[in-house]
């Protein structure tokens, strides 16, 4: 799922320019994340937002970044 999640917002940077941070919330630094996701993989955040988890809609996404 994380690769197909990667995949749409790959997509949509082509179009839509924007700076993308991936964590592994397996790693001992993410902690945190992992306690919270562990079993919620991907999830995406927009500007410290939740927006998705699981899948990405590359529409909505779409939407969110353009304001549209």
């Amino acid at each position: 799922l994380c690769d197909a999640a990667l995949y749409v917002i790959q997509r949509v940077r082509r179009d839509i320019p924007f700076e993308i941070d991936t964590v592994d919330i397996s790693a001992a630094e993410n902690e945190r994340w992992h306690a919270l996701y562990r079993d919620h993989i991907p999830v995406v955040h927009l500007n410290g937002t939740e927006i998705f988890r699981h899948r990405v809609d590359e529409r909505t996404l779409r939407c969110l970044l353009t304001g549209g």
